[in-house]
């Protein structure tokens, strides 16, 4: 069974980030990129505090071949987590710096803010508290103070670290969550909570693109104005809203159910074998009373989604001409009739409704 509201594709905002928009092979180069430029940074600061020799230079030339081994790894790896090396890799490179050039490195501890920033523009929220314990140990042992000045420099620290991770991190989030907003409006019937005309239309190429027993159902609510006009608008609105319900609880699952227009409804069908039985079923199954009229068709070999349409259109007027309460069927489907080009399943007993 199908859910009631359209499933149109969205974002899973629980854990949105900017790494949804863009490839982590992209984000690990910015990663590789801005780490190597703050390493290049702290060996130019141990430059100019005095604190290069050869041991300390070694070190700074072995990181920078290091970030490009690790970043030739992991740029084909698609697992957004694996982001969160980079940041690690800072912080264990600045520990390691500070007990060579522990003056350079104080003067580059500014440069943790960025992990963070980075962490809060390509992680879930809440994703910087698992790295804090690890920047604050990077601070303490780049420039030790006395106890009470360095709580007070890993409070005030810790603060703005995790604000610049979670104020992106917030924001990306709510973008995420309007986008996809966006998308579900864009791709939804207000009214009843199917998919609308534009999605179904391509849900329906891409069925037609995928899928050669695929088939269609036009569905349309017999005397439709005449029940308006008996209980008014609202009742009729109550009507399509419960017979979107009816349409989608009976809409196979990977199939996609659709509010056509007006009183009229669609459905895809990606195996046209049991297209009758759930014809017919909907055709028993519309509430207050009423009653509708089906037409249906088979998807031809390499059949587009105007031409598949015009034959399901033309089975459902013929459905209306034969007496509505009926199903119309064109392809190998049901039993045939005449020259083998229209099928049908008409009203059986059991089923009363409006004469149309």
């Amino acid at each position: 069974m199908s859910d009631y509201r359209a499933s149109a594709p969205t974002t899973a905002v629980h854990g949105v980030s900017a790494a949804a928009t863009d490839p982590p092979s992209v984000w690990h180069w910015r990663a590789a990129l801005g780490t190597g430029i703050v390493a290049t940074v702290c060996a130019l600061a141990a430059v100019a505090t005095g604190e290069v020799d050869r041991v300390t230079a070694i070190y700074y030339l072995s990181t920078m071949l290091a970030l490009a081994g690790v970043w030739l790894i992991v740029r084909r790896l698609p697992w957004p987590r694996l982001l969160l090396a980079w940041p690690l890799i800072l912080m264990v490179g600045m520990s390691g710096a500070a007990y060579l050039a522990p003056l350079a490195t104080s003067l580059c501890l500014g440069s943790l803010v960025t992990a963070f920033l980075f962490v809060g523009l390509t992680q879930p929220r809440g994703t910087s508290l698992v790295l804090l314990p690890f920047a604050l140990l990077t601070m303490a042992l780049a420039g030790p103070l006395p106890p009470t000045q360095e709580a007070v420099r890993l409070t005030v620290a810790g603060f703005i670290w995790i604000s610049a991770a979670e104020l992106p991190a917030w924001l990306v989030f709510r973008l995420g969550s309007a986008h996809a907003d966006m998308r579900r409006l864009a791709s939804t019937d207000s009214l009843t909570g199917l998919a609308n005309r534009r999605m179904w239309e391509d849900r329906l190429a891409m069925l037609l693109d995928s899928s050669a027993g695929a088939a269609v159902l036009l569905v349309d609510l017999d005397r439709f104005k005449d029940y308006n006009d008996r209980h008014g608008h609202l009742a009729g609105d109550e009507l399509l809203v419960e017979f979107a319900r009816v349409l989608a609880e009976l809409t196979p699952e990977g199939d996609v159910a659709a509010r056509w227009g007006g009183e009229e409804f669609a459905m895809t069908l990606r195996d046209a074998e049991t297209a009758i039985g759930v014809a017919e079923r909907l055709r028993c199954s519309v509430p207050a009373g009423q009653t509708c009229s089906i037409g249906l068709a088979v998807a031809r070999p390499g059949e587009s989604a105007d031409s598949i349409m015009r034959r399901a259109d033309a089975a459902l007027y013929q459905a209306k001409r034969d007496g509505r309460n009926r199903l119309v069927a064109v392809g190998p489907v049901g039993a045939r009739r005449g020259t083998g080009q229209m099928s049908t399943t008409t009203a059986t007993a059991g089923r009363t409704g409006p004469e149309k």
